[in-house]
C-alpha cells in the first residue's frame, strides 16, 4: 500500500550505533539532494528520530520521514525499497539479506569495516576520512565524489 501512495522508494537510515556513527542534519540534507539529483522520480523514507511512531509524515518533494524501533517494520521497509542508504547497522545486513543494494558509511577503521560489512557485491561501502590533528574520524567526512559515483552505479543496476 505504501508504494502505491508514494511510489518506488529510497530508504534512508542516517544513524548507525554510538555518537560517531549518526550523520548530522547538513549531511543528511546533502545525501537526500544527492540522491534527490540521480533518482528524481523516486521517494526517500528517511528513519528519523524526531518524528515519533510509525506514521509516515511527508515533509515535500517527496521526502517522508518516520521513527520505530521495531526491527519488523525496518525489514518491511527495506523489502519493498529500490535500496538502502544507511550509516553501518544491521539496517546493511537486512539490506543484502533481502537482496537489495546499498550505500553504507562506514568509519575510517578498516579491520572493524573487515569483520562487520555486509560482504556484498550489491552493498557500497564509503568510508569516512579522518581530518588532520583528528585522532578519530567522523562518519560526517566522507566524498560527495564517491556518494555520487554509487548512486549512478545503483542507478545502472536498476534500470
Amino acid at each position: 500500500q505504501l508504494t502505491e501512495k508514494i511510489g518506488k522508494i529510497i530508504y534512508f537510515n542516517p544513524y548507525g550505533s554510538g555518537s560517531q556513527r549518526k550523520l548530522s542534519a547538513i549531511k543528511i540534507n546533502e545525501i537526500k539532494n544527492h540522491i534527490q539529483k540521480i533518482f528524481p522520480r523516486h521517494s526517500i523514507l528517511i528513519q528519523s528520530k524526531e518524528h515519533s511512531g510509525l506514521s509516515i509524515k511527508d515533509i515535500g518533494d517527496n521526502v517522508y520521514v518516520f521513527e520505530t524501533n521495531a526491527f519488523n517494520d525496518i525489514l518491511a521497509i527495506i523489502g519493498i525499497s529500490v535500496f538502502v542508504v544507511s550509516v553501518d547497522t544491521a539496517t546493511s545486513h537486512a539490506a543484502t539479506a533481502l537482496g537489495k543494494s546499498s550505500i553504507v558509511f562506514y568509519l575510517e577503521n578498516k579491520e572493524n569495516y573487515i569483520e562487520w560489512n555486509a560482504d556484498s557485491d550489491r552493498s557500497l561501502p564509503i568510508l569516512s576520512k579522518r581530518r588532520k590533528g583528528r585522532v578519530l574520524s567522523d562518519i560526517n567526512n566522507f566524498s560527495n565524489d564517491e556518494l555520487s559515483d554509487s548512486l549512478i552505479k545503483i542507478k545502472s543496476t536498476i534500470n
